[in-house]
């Protein structure tokens, strides 16, 4: 026995005794090979029966017994069985409310041993965050990059494996920045390399993309802008060739033959400058090319000082 605050004597929980008799109970089924073999017997007969017109009518009657005789033996099985589980119930019943005393008794001491490990954990959390901000600086990193492991705040974790742990993560995220440093300098660099405009790669960096990843996509987008420019060239040489083969040239002046106005042509100075003295030939050819190949022979000949004009073909 013991007494209270009240000065009330109470049982203690240990000198509770718990006991239940019970007696298993047995079922007797008498006579159970006797019947199983005569069942045998009479079953047996009709296994081979073949149903028919004939038959059908007889065939029905006998699956009738052989029915009804199963529903009274199930039917046995069911009776004695509710009668069994009568004492189990009632047994369960009082079991069940014994259980809801003590539940009723434990919730609140569960309660406040509840409220007492979330304060020694915001405790803990105290100290594991005041370690971070001490130990952090000294690996040049800023306290608040440092993430708390959930592990730290358990009452089992022990104060020299969080002190591992955490030196391991500060390893972990300064190599991680000295990775970074050097991802962002390989990207600026590969970018002057190539006349590209780094912010954009630089951001992917930030965003925890490394660098190995990166220069695929550099790569990818300096194809593209060369197949652009590519393209455009030869676009714009497009053009100049048809423009070209509406133009004559009168006098000093390029005119567009279909709309008579005259077009501005850029002067350029060719090198080398003939001399005064040579005397010049003048030559016609006709010449089968493809643009492309029209416009190269065309910067030959300007760069070696010859002097050409487009000669209007008479059109029948």
């Amino acid at each position: 026995m013991t007494t209270n605050d009240s000065g009330t004597s109470m049982v203690a929980v240990d000198e509770i005794k718990y006991t239940v008799d019970y007696t298993p109970a047995t079922i007797e089924f008498d006579h159970f090979d006797e019947l199983k073999s005569q069942l045998l017997q009479y079953t047996q007969q009709f296994e081979s029966m073949e149903v028919n017109e004939a038959t059908v009518k007889e065939a029905k009657k006998v699956k009738s017994k052989l029915n009804g005789l199963k529903k009274q033996v199930n039917d046995r099985r069911i009776s004695i069985h509710k009668t069994y589980e009568q004492p189990y119930d009632a047994f369960k019943q009082k079991v069940d409310e014994l259980i809801g005393i003590i539940d009723k008794a434990v919730k609140p001491i569960d309660t406040a041993a509840g409220a007492l490990a979330e304060q020694d954990r915001e405790r803990k959390r105290q100290m594991v965050e005041q370690t971070i901000n001490e130990v952090a600086p000294e690996y040049g990193i800023d306290p608040a990059n440092v993430p708390v492991r959930p592990t730290w705040l358990n009452a089992s974790t022990s104060q020299s494996t969080f002190i591992r742990e955490l030196g391991q993560d500060l390893l972990g995220i300064q190599d991680h920045a000295k990775k970074v440093i050097a991802d962002r300098e390989a990207v600026k660099a590969y970018a002057a390399a190539n006349d590209m405009d780094p912010s954009g790669w630089l951001a992917q960096i930030d965003d925890h993309t490394s660098f190995v990843d990166i220069r695929p996509r550099m790569d990818t987008a300096m194809m593209q802008r060369k197949q652009e420019a590519e393209a455009a060239q030869k676009r714009a040489e497009a053009a100049a060739a048809v423009a070209a083969l509406n133009q004559e040239q009168i006098g000093e002046k390029t005119v567009d033959t279909e709309t008579g106005e005259v077009v501005a042509v850029e002067q350029m100075e060719l090198e080398p400058e003939p001399k005064q003295d040579e005397r010049k030939f003048v030559r016609a050819f006709r010449i089968t090319a493809t643009a492309d190949q029209m416009w190269a022979l065309a910067d030959w000949m300007k760069a070696n000082g010859i002097d050409y004009e487009p000669i209007k073909e008479a059109r029948p």
